[in-house]
């Protein structure tokens, strides 16, 4: 089937393939976010409804540097629980 748009080697039925963990095929990361862009992220997903405290606490964890707003909210969090 060739048409004049489509993909010449696709079909509708998906082919099925082992699971590859992203480390074997991930080769190399891009530069670290800044604290404005995590900080952007972050705000968003909580305006949102999430529950960004293990995020936050994991990316604290690991040496993220977050905003003061952030990490405000995030230790308010866990005197309140």
């Amino acid at each position: 089937m060739h048409c004049r748009h489509g993909v010449h080697s696709m079909s509708e039925a998906p082919l099925i393939t082992p699971l590859i963990p992203l480390g074997e095929f991930i080769t190399k990361l891009g530069r670290p976010a800044g604290k404005t862009a995590l900080h952007t992220y972050l705000m968003r997903l909580r305006e949102q409804g999430w529950d960004v405290s293990q995020t936050v606490k994991k990316a604290l964890h690991c040496g993220a540097s977050l905003e003061k707003e952030v990490v405000a909210h995030h230790r308010g969090l866990r005197a309140i629980m």
